[in-house]
């Protein structure tokens, strides 16, 4: 019987400290305890913030295979949209909302240029 009752508390033991080990083995590496005992999470990393670019054609809004004479209506026609004389008595926000946009216009006009070679 003494014998029995040592093989069931080694055997014990034995699953207590396997679902002590498989606990820790789940949570990771360990974590280092901090000054108030209580275990330090470490720092996650920033998620970078990615800046897509829109393509030229997405911009003036006309097909990638349009022609250049297509090209240069679209990039006429919002350059007049976006004139900034037309807001000088609006509030600053839209200002700068059509200034962001005209700006975007001209870099993707600047950009269709130089690929297709025009002017």
């Amino acid at each position: 019987m003494p014998g029995a009752l040592m093989r069931l508390a080694l055997l014990i033991l034995a699953v207590v400290m396997a679902v002590r080990f498989l606990k820790r083995l789940g949570r990771g590496p360990l974590i280092p305890r901090g000054a108030t005992g209580k275990p330090r999470l470490p720092r996650l990393p920033q998620p970078k913030v990615l800046a897509f670019k829109r393509r030229p054609h997405d911009v003036l809004g006309v097909k990638e295979d349009a022609s250049d004479e297509a090209f240069r209506g679209a990039y006429l026609e919002l350059l007049a949209r976006n004139d900034p004389s037309k807001v000088t008595d609006m509030s600053d926000e839209v200002k700068d909302k059509v200034a962001q946009v005209r700006t975007e216009v001209e870099e993707a006009w600047t950009q269709v240029c130089k690929e297709r070679e025009i002017d």
